[in-house]
């Protein structure tokens, strides 16, 4: 019944934003970890199956490009035609032992938005696999040192977290870290310090809830909303069409409410 009941919001939400006219967006993706959906994080896993088709799609039917690649143009105010680009966050192991095969053999660009303190860490990519991953043209950014909502840190704090994860990155990949992205990535999460500590030591600063993706005419490098990669392949179609938009800003709330009444229930 629950199934029946998310599948018919969802196609009503389509059926909405079919009637509204389309307008080119530009699209960041992101995923976390690839690996079946079981186990206590399996919200957010995507399927390395499933994973597989999303990356062929995009393959043979969008522009992909590189983040770093985005900001250039975006800098240089150059045509932006649209354009997809494809993110990770945490650094999960499975990052590097399942993605990276697959966009490295089809030739796509990712960046990998890494976490300092879990490097090493069991079930993450150790620094001998980042190493590789930008030996092979991939971008690395930076994800904190212990992914905390930063909104919730004083200043110093705030500061410590961008600047030790930037020069920690430098300092083992021997490059200049300039990409950024805030854990959790909501209003919540990210306050006017964030932003600013972020234009102090990066080229951009990247978020989530980009349900409806990004108007390339009304950019800001700072505030890049990213769209959840969904890990089912109807819905990651209509997500890159532009036609989920509606969808996923009702399915997060949904989500948020059910978290609610869960806490709820506890008390």
């Amino acid at each position: 019944m629950r199934a029946k009941i998310k599948s018919a919001l969802r196609d009503l939400c389509v059926g909405i934003s079919r009637l509204s006219k389309r307008s080119d967006r530009l699209l960041i993706l992101y995923y976390h970890s690839i690996d079946e959906r079981r186990g206590v994080k399996f919200y957010l896993k995507t399927p390395p199956e499933v994973f597989v088709e999303q990356i062929k799609i995009l393959k043979d039917n969008y522009n992909v490009v590189s983040l770093g690649k985005l900001i250039m143009q975006i800098k240089r105010k150059k045509r932006l035609d649209k354009s997809i680009v494809i993110t990770f966050d945490d650094g999960f192991k499975d990052n590097y032992t399942t993605a990276y095969p697959i966009l490295y053999k089809l030739d796509l660009p990712a960046t990998f938005f890494i976490t300092t303190g879990f490097v090493n860490k069991r079930g993450y990519m150790d620094w001998k696999d980042l190493k590789e991953l930008k030996e092979s043209g991939f971008e690395i950014g930076s994800h904190t040192v212990t992914h905390p909502r930063l909104s919730e840190l004083p200043r110093y704090k705030i500061d410590e977290e961008l600047r030790i994860s930037k020069e920690t990155l430098e300092m083992r990949l021997d490059e200049e870290i300039k990409l950024f992205a805030a854990p959790y990535g909501d209003s919540k999460s990210v306050n006017d310090d964030v932003i600013e500590l972020a234009k102090r030591y990066y080229e951009c600063c990247c978020l989530t809830q980009g349900y409806f993706g990004i108007d390339p005419s009304n950019v800001d490098l700072y505030r890049l909303k990213r769209t959840p990669a969904m890990p089912d392949v109807y819905e990651f179609k209509l997500t890159i069409d532009g036609y989920a938009g509606l969808w996923l800003w009702l399915y997060e709330k949904l989500i948020i409410l059910k978290n609610e009444k869960l806490k709820l229930t506890k008390i």
